[in-house]
């Protein structure tokens, strides 16, 4: 059997998607039931972990650029293609895709954004394409409608030889209320692969960021946020409640990573993007992981805390209490009194939450592993 996998979403650098496709491809690799060709795009950056997976795992690599699918899939006799990510559909030309095509569909959130009227409270810092769809959607709702339905090839999907794939029975019911058209199409779920990397606590390897060096060596304690110029993570609440906590717990900081913004007060930390190595030094030094986030398909960043012990205090919406059931302190992410209430809350029962995350990690540890044998599984024998 030949199989194409999609290495266009982890090719130009670190995303959730990104991470959860790479996994697979690399399992269907090694499973060695398939002959497997990769698919990158030559016009887009190439990351150095990219090239590292090619190395790795010397797969011959096709470049969709300069040949189109049907002759690729003709030319290599493919029979199955893997897409880990959605949002490819609307970039290439799958429509004329005779062979079995299996796609994950991770989330539907500019459905759920925009149709919940979300996309105004987001805080836009930089990029004027961004700013001027939030003017829109402020003005013309309706307009920003009809773009939330364009960002899914619905007719590409209902397509008998298309397989969806998706991560939790929240995404599912998303895809199954905004999309009645797919009837009663089965739509497996299969939560996302874990990345089991964990680094010893009390081991001082190197650290490339200076201020998380210094910060943790220092044994200070800090809130961490992850994503922070993503602003569907809506980082902003926490940062007004911070405020606030400050006049109570004047030694903690706040800790943001992927923002790039100055500080005006001295506890509070914008680390802009850090090293995957240096991402999990900060969970692992964290006194409390906070996620503040208006919608997730799965909602991966408070299991990197969990691994850890570090208590979280996450949203109260979409998937997350799905995944992390009792095992965390739930807050609405539209109520600053509601976050501020259960960070004092959490912070007296530190203790309980912190044995909570380790045992839910090791719960899903098991279930995530087994989900990936089963989606390479439903890959190669749909």
């Amino acid at each position: 059997m030949n199989v194409l996998c999609d290495l266009i979403s982890f090719q130009s650098g670190y995303s959730g998607g990104g991470e959860y496709t790479k996994t697979i491809c690399k399992e269907i690799i090694t499973s060695k039931s398939a002959v497997v060709y990769g698919l990158f795009d030559s016009e887009k950056y190439i990351h150095s972990e990219y090239l590292l997976f090619i190395k790795e795992y010397p797969i011959q690599v096709i470049d969709i650029r300069k040949t189109p699918l049907s002759n690729i899939i003709r030319k290599y006799s493919i029979e199955r293609i893997f897409i880990g990510v959605q949002s490819l559909l609307n970039q290439y030309d799958f429509k004329n895709v005779s062979c079995k095509m299996i796609v994950t569909v991770h989330d539907l959130r500019n459905h759920d954004i925009i149709l919940n009227n979300i996309r105004g409270r987001l805080i836009y810092r930089s990029g004027l394409k961004a700013k001027l769809k939030q003017f829109v959607s402020r003005v013309y709702p309706t307009l920003t409608y009809k773009w939330a339905f364009s960002s899914l090839d619905i007719n590409l999907l209902k397509k008998e030889n298309v397989y969806i794939t998706t991560v939790s029975n929240y995404s599912k019911a998303a895809i199954q209320y905004y999309y009645p058209q797919l009837g009663d199409k089965d739509i497996p779920v299969y939560y996302p692969p874990l990345k089991t990397i964990k680094k010893d606590r009390n081991n001082k390897d190197y650290v490339e960021n200076k201020v998380l060096r210094k910060l943790v060596w220092d044994r200070k304690k800090y809130f961490l946020l992850v994503s922070g110029g993503v602003p569907e993570k809506n980082i902003d609440l926490f940062l007004r409640v911070f405020n606030r906590l400050s006049e109570i717990y004047p030694s903690y900081f706040c800790v943001v990573t992927g923002l790039s913004l100055k500080s005006d007060k001295d506890n509070i930390l914008f680390l802009d993007y850090l090293s995957s190595s240096d991402l999990e030094y900060a969970y692992a030094h964290a006194t409390i992981f906070v996620y503040p986030t208006y919608q997730e398909g799965f909602g991966y960043p408070p299991l990197e805390a969990m691994k850890y012990g570090v208590p979280c205090c996450i949203s109260n919406v979409t998937s997350l209490p799905e995944i992390y059931g009792d095992s965390v302190v739930y807050f609405s992410p539209f109520y600053e009194a509601d976050l501020f209430e259960k960070i004092l809350y959490i912070l007296e029962h530190f203790d309980l939450y912190r044995s909570r995350s380790l045992l839910r990690y090791e719960e899903l540890l098991v279930s995530l592993n087994k989900s990936l044998f089963k989606i390479v599984d439903y890959i190669l024998t749909v």
